[in-house]
């Protein structure tokens, strides 16, 4: 069976500046004469495809090389300084990363392609912001790939050799990619999905024991990378930073639940991503499925509580990954205002979270009753769950049915008893490349509406939102507006208001000031309906806007319609803005 070859890097969240002391020497009584390497000019810092370097130190397990032009013109303390840090690495790497990983992982190919039983590990430069690099490329003859290295081995950025946790869990992430090689395309024939196969090397560190500490970790930083951009796409991999922060911390979730013999089934398998992960779990004869396992993390990563039922589902059990660490931000989308509508989409496997709240009052409100209204456009597997937040006791976790492509619930006591609910829509197909439109409408209201119910929502038509037909504000068109103490910055056009969702687009137009930004109260700015479908000046395509930047064509008029649209709800922008999303 023939396999294609692929590339597989890491990308650090932590950006560096590089300042480069360079001169040559060697230990070990290796040779001052470079060999010469071939590298991967995307990530290499001068765009170079080849470099010489020197071997520095060969340790039980590996052999450390260094380019020479970075080694060339370091002075006496800083190759002094750089030998230590090898040195150590080594010893890390033989002691606790080699061992760590082949006892859960399996071997690599060994002696392998070069008769060598050690890896080789290479110090480059790189570009800021890359941690290191695997080629598939160098583990075939050089008669079937002419740019092989014909070596185990795996490249690291000498920007962080100083930085001693992170270096060390670059080095496992890719050394599992040296495992998963061996594993997964010499053993078993089979190449892993790319988000799957990175997931196992983000939680390799963990796995060799190497974020016991939690400061200055691989987790840490993954845990910040995550909260910039926690509704990234799971499967949609492009490489950038926050894809590495979602795998990472759904795989810790996993790793806390299910332990290293999960991840050992996960590795060890013809299987890949979804199929993977069920069959893992059958083996080790547990009920969920991955549909299980991500939703009950969606909802982890918001609530993050042990107490929850059922108990010890929807939390980490980590230190490192507290609450107090891992604490999801995202806008409020309901303050004290009687409706709120807004559309979205969602890709498959992508954590959304909608929060709306109300402060708590002495007496219960007449309107009292929360109703939440979801709709979608087409027969697409969604999962909504719900949680409720009461002012004493537990949060409880509801998930709303659906049936007609529609679902509604509703909650008493909001603002009373309860003060929050948090919705999380998802798509959970794997079947399904592109994102799928929604519609929420949520309300409070004095009466129970008869077509829904608590938590299991009837199954009655979604009602669309109906525009304002007319405010009574003295705020024209096109003003830039943001309620009173919120940093978000809306321009209005009519009964609507659309969310400027970036400075950068304030600056794609000459007329948007920031010292024309008025401010108005809360209550204010609800009166005005939310829109975010938008239409390229002198182009009839119609977009919506989500939340990550991504444009979505609506392509019929029945489905503008159906979606709840109005055409004078559209904005019409300029090419910068448009060609700015996704």
């Amino acid at each position: 069976m023939s396999f294609r070859i692929t590339k597989i890097h890491l990308i650090s969240i932590a950006l560096f500046s590089a300042f480069f002391f360079v001169f040559l020497f060697n230990v070990n009584g290796a040779s001052a004469a470079g060999l010469s390497f071939f590298v991967d000019s995307s990530y290499d810092k001068f765009q170079r495809s080849s470099l010489s370097a020197s071997l520095l130190y060969s340790s039980n397990k590996a052999e450390f090389y260094v380019e020479d032009s970075y080694l060339s013109t370091l002075g006496g303390f800083s190759r002094d300084r750089l030998d230590e840090q090898i040195q150590a690495l080594a010893s890390i790497f033989d002691n606790q990363i080699y061992n760590n990983l082949t006892r859960t992982f399996g071997l690599e190919w060994t002696p392998g392609i070069d008769g060598n039983p050690k890896l080789t590990i290479l110090f480059i430069q790189m570009k800021t912001g890359i941690g290191g690099f695997f080629r598939v490329e160098d583990e075939q003859s050089v008669g079937f790939v002419s740019n092989s290295n014909e070596r185990e081995m795996v490249y690291l950025n000498i920007d962080f050799l100083k930085e001693q946790k992170r270096v060390s869990s670059f080095l496992a992430h890719e050394f599992q990619h040296v495992i998963n090689y061996n594993q997964k395309n010499r053993l078993r024939r089979v190449a892993d999905e790319l988000w799957f196969n990175e997931m196992l090397s983000e939680i390799a560190p963990a796995i060799a024991g190497l974020d016991s500490e939690y400061e200055g970790s691989n987790v840490e930083a993954r845990i910040e990378q995550f909260l910039n951009a926690p509704t990234d796409p799971l499967m949609l991999w492009e490489g950038k930073s926050e894809d590495y922060g979602v795998v990472n911390i759904l795989a810790q979730y996993m790793y806390d639940k299910y332990g290293s013999q999960f991840f050992t089934l996960l590795e060890q398998t013809s299987k890949t991503g979804e199929e993977a992960i069920n069959e893992a779990l059958t083996t080790m004869g547990k009920q969920e499925r991955f549909l299980d396992v991500f939703k009950n993390w969606v909802v982890t990563v918001m609530l993050n509580n042990c107490n929850v039922i059922p108990q010890n589902t929807y939390c980490y059990k980590n230190s490192n990954l507290s609450a107090d660490n891992l604490k999801i931000r995202f806008n409020i989308n309901m303050g004290s205002g009687d409706e709120f509508s807004t559309s979205d989409s969602v890709y498959p496997w992508q954590g959304q979270w909608f929060k709306y709240e109300r402060v708590f009052k002495d007496v219960r409100p007449s309107d009292h009753i929360f109703v939440l209204e979801f709709s979608v456009l087409e027969n697409v597997d969604f999962l909504v769950p719900y949680v409720v937040f009461p002012k004493a006791g537990s949060p409880q976790i509801f998930f709303a049915s659906f049936q007609n492509k529609n679902a509604k619930f509703f909650v008493e006591d909001f603002g009373y008893k309860i003060n929050k609910v948090v919705i999380m829509p998802m798509v959970v197909s794997s079947e399904l490349n592109n994102p799928r439109v929604f519609v929420i409408k949520a309300h409070v209201s004095e009466t129970i509406p008869q077509d829904a119910i608590n938590s299991n929502p009837d199954d009655t038509p979604f009602e669309l939102p109906q525009s304002i037909t007319s405010l009574d504000l003295n705020i024209p068109d096109g003003a830039l507006i943001r309620a009173q103490g919120d940093m978000r910055v809306f321009t209005t056009k009519g009964n609507y208001k659309r969310w400027i969702q970036s400075a950068e687009i304030m600056d794609m137009y000459g007329h948007l000031r920031w010292e024309d930004i008025i401010e108005v109260s809360q209550n204010t700015l609800d009166e005005y309906l939310i829109s975010n479908a938008v239409r390229f000046a002198g182009d009839p395509k119609v977009y919506v806007i989500d939340s990550n930047n991504r444009k979505t064509w609506i392509k019929t008029e029945q489905e503008f319609i159906s979606l709840g649209y109005s055409f004078n709800m559209v904005y019409e922008i300029n090419e910068r803005e448009f060609n700015f999303y996704q």
